[in-house]
């Protein structure tokens, strides 16, 4: 996915013609961006060094989005 996303902010910057200031490019092109910080982030979670004995790192996710939530088969990231 982050290869489709790297792929449509080059779309986007290879439109011709388009005026950079208007209110369509500058929403894509931040929706863009968006994309591109929260996919690595989805990649990093799926890391299997995310599972420990004392579930330290899915303690602090839960604490950081404040939300309750186990992880188990049924969790999928």
């Amino acid at each position: 996915m982050e290869d489709e996303v790297k792929g449509l902010r080059k779309v986007l910057s290879d439109i011709k013609g388009i005026d950079r200031k208007s209110n369509t490019y500058l929403g894509l092109n931040d929706e863009i961006k968006k994309w591109a910080t929260f996919l690595p982030l989805l990649t990093e979670l799926k890391d299997p060094s995310m599972i420990v004995d004392d579930d330290r790192h899915w303690a602090k996710v839960r604490k950081e989005t404040n939300s309750d939530f186990k992880v188990d088969d049924k969790l999928e990231i």
